[in-house]
């Protein structure tokens, strides 16, 4: 016996519900194009967040925590906390580095 849905009378009111996700995803990219009008500004600053959280902060932190390593100060402990250390800098300096460069990039007419 197949199970019939009746999509016309669950979805029938939702025309206006999206036309206004459509407006606000139009306003919210106009809005991120108008901050960041060089894309490629746009994804180092996305990049030296996430990539790093990613690739160094994320795995030691769930590496320790299924491990159980943190209990005792060793040398392994000590070089998990070290690559956290180096990420969490990376980080910071990779964004810093990234937002001055949009700074500068912003202050100039020039294409």
């Amino acid at each position: 016996m197949p199970l019939k849905v009746d999509y016309q009378k669950d979805y029938k009111n939702w025309r206006p519900v999206k036309l206004l996700i459509r407006m606000a995803l139009l306003v919210i990219s106009t809005m991120i194009a108008y901050v960041f009008p060089y894309y490629e500004t746009l994804t180092a600053i996305v990049g030296s967040i996430f990539t790093v959280s990613v690739s160094f902060i994320i795995p030691c932190m769930c590496y320790l925590k299924l491990s159980a390593c943190y209990r005792s100060w060793n040398y392994e402990l000590l070089g998990i906390v070290g690559l956290i250390v180096f990420g969490a800098l990376a980080g910071v300096l990779g964004t810093y580095s990234s937002i001055v460069e949009f700074a500068i990039g912003a202050g100039s007419t020039s294409y």
